[in-house]
C-alpha cells in the first residue's frame, strides 16, 4: 500500500488544530520479470484504488505517470517495489473549503 498526504498549502488551520488529511493507494502489483540487470518494474495499475479520502470530497487517483523499481537488481521473491508518479486529482482548493 502506498501512503499519500493531501496538504493544501494555502489553507490555514486554526492555531489549536492541525489538518492532516491522508489517503492510501492499493491494488498496484509488479509483474514477474526475467533478470536483465536493472531494477525497472512493470506495474499493473488496473485495480489501483484510492481509499481514506474524506467523505464528500471529489478526489480521484491518476496513475497515468506511474513507474516502479525493485529495491535492487538481484533475483528474488516478494521483493519491495518503489512506486512513483501517482497523482491525486481534486476540485480546486477554493471549492473544497
Amino acid at each position: 500500500m502506498v501512503a499519500m498526504a493531501i496538504l493544501p498549502a494555502a489553507h490555514q488551520a486554526p492555531s489549536n488544530r492541525q489538518l492532516r488529511p491522508s489517503a492510501d493507494v492499493g491494488g498496484i502489483t509488479a509483474s514477474n520479470k526475467i533478470y536483465d540487470g536493472n531494477t525497472n518494474a512493470t506495474l499493473n495499475t488496473s485495480a489501483a484504488a484510492l481509499s481514506g479520502a474524506v467523505a464528500g470530497d471529489d478526489v480521484s487517483l491518476n496513475s497515468a505517470g506511474v513507474a516502479g523499481n525493485f529495491n535492487d537488481k538481484n533475483i528474488g521473491t516478494t521483493k519491495p517495489v518503489a512506486v512513483t508518479g501517482l497523482a491525486l486529482v481534486a476540485l480546486p482548493q477554493e471549492t473544497i473549503l
